[in-house]
């Protein structure tokens, strides 16, 4: 079962029936559009931020069970990821402590995801990625989250 079809086909029906009216229209190969990503991310609550973790977290066991010579299906998750990042990254201010939940999540993959839908928050997240990062067992997603945290902390500079 692969991204299109896990989309399609997912039992959790809250954020995939939004995903499926944002994308009619739109080939299995076409992105959607930032604007749909933000317009969803705009309606979640935290039960579709829950739902979109635990589907992060389901995809990325997928790709970690793939065989090494299926790249096309690895390129289709992480565009499924992707998208999901992008939507959490638009979530409501009052919902966002529900994504720095997620960076508990046992998959170090679904972290770094996090990190980026976080980063697209901006520096509200900063306090919540820096304790991410220090507490993070996994060297590839601490260093990942060091560059997340190091973007913002250069873009709060510039802001000032």
């Amino acid at each position: 079962m692969f991204v299109h079809n896990y989309v399609q086909n997912s039992e959790r029906q809250g954020i995939g029936a939004q995903v499926r009216a944002a994308r009619a229209g739109l080939g299995p190969w076409e992105s959607m559009p930032a604007s749909c990503l933000a317009d969803i991310g705009r309606r979640c609550g935290t039960a579709e931020i829950a739902e979109m973790i635990g589907i992060l977290d389901d995809l990325s066991q997928e790709k970690d069970a793939l065989p090494a010579w299926d790249g096309d299906s690895g390129d289709d998750i992480a565009r499924a990821q992707a998208m999901y990042a992008g939507i959490l990254g638009h979530v409501p201010s009052s919902c966002r402590d529900a994504v720095a939940r997620g960076l508990g999540s046992r998959s170090p993959d679904t972290r770094r995801w996090l990190a980026l839908a976080l980063e697209a928050i901006g520096a509200a997240a900063l306090t919540c990625l820096r304790a991410a990062r220090d507490a993070e067992p996994d060297d590839h997603t601490r260093q990942f989250m060091t560059e997340v945290v190091g973007r913002l902390e250069a873009t709060a500079v510039d802001a000032s």
